[in-house]
């Protein structure tokens, strides 16, 4: 890997806003359709990770201009889309870095209903070859991020520690995907600039879970390592065959996760769930924790 030039040391230019995520909550979806308004200076890379990376971010603050050469040289809100920085297990300093770099930036936090993210979390990676173990064992795993990620309030909460509640959206995922035009509006609002109309963003049929399920069979067919999650797709898929209608939850319920594990993850995300609802108004419809 090429080294990073480190140049004059400074205090960088501040970040504007920030897509926390969640992910496999439409943070990519997002990321486009904001990309599209040409009052925003959109990180042309998503997944930047600049302040999940101490090492990198001592290097930015001490002047490296790798993660500036990542935006356009123009004017606009200047903003980066990173999941990994509501992964909190993980890392719990960039939230602290990210106040270090500019205690005004504006956070956009996406969530869906948390089984359904955790399920497609799974499936997310167990079809990308990442994850080897049979859905159970995965997401009851002690070491496994699914119900982690999941667990919204939980990860908000270390920027709720240091930033205002008004520099903080929290959007429903479902109810962004329903109509996404007017989110997209509130959303402006929220950032302060001008609403120059809606441009749909990322073609979804890149990422759906039929276009996965439709990679991962070309990859076994060419000769993928499987494990114990891949086995067990690969006899699902073929029990059930799949199409543009599978649902991550049809494609779990064949792996063997039954309605009481669902019920049993619905349990355990509700105290959570509660609070988020609590601090945030919004997120209260359709969930059914």
């Amino acid at each position: 890997m090429q080294s990073i030039r480190t140049t004059r040391s400074r205090r960088p230019s501040p970040i504007d806003f920030i897509i926390l995520g969640a992910m496999k909550c439409g943070t990519t979806q997002l990321w486009s359709c904001l990309g599209a308004n040409p009052y925003i200076n959109l990180c042309m890379v998503k997944e930047p990770g600049l302040f999940s990376s101490k090492s990198r971010y001592q290097e930015w603050m001490c002047g490296s201009d790798w993660y500036d050469r990542l935006f356009k040289d123009v004017r606009g809100r200047r903003g980066e889309a990173s999941t990994a920085y509501t992964k909190g297990e993980y890392d719990r300093e960039y939230a602290a870095r990210i106040y270090e770099a500019n205690a005004r930036v504006k956070l956009i936090y996406l969530v869906r209903n948390p089984v359904d993210r955790a399920i497609s979390h799974y499936l997310y990676n167990a079809l990308n070859g990442r994850e080897k173990r049979d859905i159970r064992s995965a997401i009851y795993g002690v070491d496994a991020p699914y119900v982690q990620v999941s667990l919204y309030y939980k990860q908000i909460a270390r920027y709720l520690a240091l930033f205002p509640i008004g520099q903080i959206c929290v959007m429903q995922s479902e109810a962004f995907w329903r109509n996404t035009e007017r989110h997209l509006q509130g959303l402006y609002r929220f950032l302060d600039v001008p609403y120059v109309g809606y441009t749909p963003g990322v073609s979804e049929d890149k990422y759906s879970l039929s276009s996965r399920v439709t990679r991962f069979v070309r990859n076994v067919r060419k000769g993928m390592k499987v494990g114990d999650a891949q086995s067990g797709l690969w006899e699902a898929l073929g029990n059930g065959g799949w199409g543009p209608d599978l649902t991550s939850a049809e494609l779990s319920k064949r792996l063997g996760f039954s309605p009481q594990d669902r019920q049993s993850l619905r349990e355990r995300f509700r105290e959570d769930v509660t609070q988020l609802a609590l601090t945030f108004p919004s997120i209260s419809d359709g969930w059914d924790i």
